[in-house]
């Protein structure tokens, strides 16, 4: 094999030199070619060995002890339930009792914990730490413990509370407020169903709709004065965020009922005190009592003889029937005094509030009474003292409310009513400047900002 390799390489130099006598050189290539190999043979093997060695010399073993760590983070939010508390809440998704007492340490800082209510919305943030212990032998175990890296409490649109864990494991409390813009919104549109429905399908919020009607409510009696066809313009305070999302409403500013083609107008004026509405002419909307003490309702039955749903005989009815589901929201007509509050034979769960110059107002069938009052208390006009129900004789929920003068039982719509106060000439000529400025807020078709 050697000298037939040697003949091939000779050969082929002979041919490129065209030389004869090239024995040496070829001797020498081949011996030059045999030691390489036999070089890199070596330190193949050599390499191979040391490796060989090397894996021979790792070994891995697993005690029975082998423990190991995970860290789970969570959030949730929650809205608070009747008769949660905030200490079992906590306790529910594992943080210790003392970081919940250092949890409340801290928020007591801004907010008494005692001040949550239901519905108001929570934010938890916290991480499970779970040790897993001898997971190799049968007597493994897996530790696991919660702890809250922050918790938000949402207070209304634009404000919440932070309580933040620390490096140092403590808990600090801080307000955070968003930067809001106030713009002006301006609405229009036409009622068809009632004043309430329609005003939301134009994107009024249910908060501004139940102010504006109560703004009318000196006015307006909202079961009979109004049409199908009246026609309403609003101007109001919107709040946004840096994103332009809405956030809260602010005032209105300006409204106009237009009633059988009577417009009604109505502008908020500051006197450097407080806010007020007022006509277009300076004079105060609010009046002795209110036309009608609910919001909403239907007037199932008026004022004079009728048919008793219960008794079956002819009978003076001395009041007005507003037919309103349970539960709804019953407003003081007038500021005043509570003079009777409980239960008083037919009219189930009463209450009677006596005003100024002799009047008195009546509500009965209440299914309950706000907390905020008891019999003695000064309410405001405006006040909820009640809710709709179907107590004493009732054929089903709705209130029953009474206009007394001196003593006697009057048609609420003949009330003589109370004629409002005019500005004084100082303000007066305030008024009509603020007024003309509404005047011209009112030509603008989106929203804009206010300053």
């Amino acid at each position: 094999m050697l000298k037939y390799l040697f003949f091939k390489i000779r050969n082929y130099i002979e041919k490129l030199l065209d030389c004869k006598s090239f024995d040496f050189i070829a001797l020498s290539l081949i011996v030059f070619l045999v030691i390489v190999q036999i070089i890199l043979h070596s330190f193949t093997k050599e390499d191979s060995s040391i490796k060989k060695e090397s894996y021979e010399n790792i070994k891995v073993e697993l005690s029975e002890d082998f423990n190991f760590f995970l860290n789970v983070n969570h959030q949730i939010n929650y809205k608070i339930k009747k008769n949660d508390t905030l200490i079992e809440i906590l306790s529910n998704i594992g943080i210790s009792d003392n970081d919940i007492f250092n949890i409340l340490r801290a928020m007591k800082e801004k907010i008494n914990p005692k001040s949550l209510i239901a519905g108001q919305e929570l934010i938890l943030r916290y991480h499970i730490n779970r040790n897993y212990k001898d997971i190799i032998s049968n007597k493994k175990e897996v530790e696991e413990w919660s702890i809250l890296d922050e918790l938000v409490i949402k207070i209304d649109a634009e404000t919440q509370i932070s309580i933040l864990r620390q490096d140092d494991k403590n808990y600090i409390s801080y307000e955070v407020k968003k930067e809001l813009t106030k713009k002006i919104v301006k609405y229009d549109f036409t009622i068809n169903d009632s004043l309430f429905v329609d005003g939301q399908k134009s994107g009024v919020s249910a908060n501004i709709m139940v102010n504006l009607i109560n703004l009318y409510s000196f006015d307006i009696d909202f079961q009979r004065d109004i049409r199908s066809g009246d026609k309403v313009e609003l101007l109001l305070e919107a709040f946004y965020d840096n994103d332009d999302k809405f956030v809260k409403d602010g005032k209105i500013l300006f409204s106009s009922l237009n009633v059988r083609k009577n417009p009604i107008d109505i502008y908020l004026f500051n006197n450097g005190k407080f806010d007020q509405y007022f006509n277009k002419d300076g004079r105060t909307i609010k009046k002795s009592l209110l036309k009608t003490p609910i919001n909403g309702a239907r007037l199932s039955s008026g004022f004079g003889m009728r048919r008793h749903p219960i008794l079956g005989y002819n009978k003076m009815h001395q009041g007005l029937d507003f037919a309103a589901p349970t539960g709804t929201p019953i407003f003081a007509a007038g500021s005043g005094t509570i003079t009777y509050r409980g239960r008083r034979g037919a009219y189930g769960n009463f209450i009677l509030i006596k005003h100024n110059n002799g009047y008195e107002t009546a509500y009965a069938h209440l299914s309950r009474y706000s907390s905020k009052f008891r019999n003695g208390s000064r309410v405001k006009q405006g006040d909820v003292i009640g809710y709709v129900g179907s107590t004493g004789r009732s054929t089903g929920p709705h209130l029953h409310y009474e206009v007394r003068k001196s003593g006697r039982r009057i048609y609420p719509r003949k009330m003589k009513m109370i004629v409002s106060k005019k500005l004084p000439k100082k303000e007066l000529k305030k008024f009509f400047n603020n007024r003309d400025y509404i005047d011209s807020l009112r030509e603008i078709t989106m929203k804009q900002n206010l300053f």
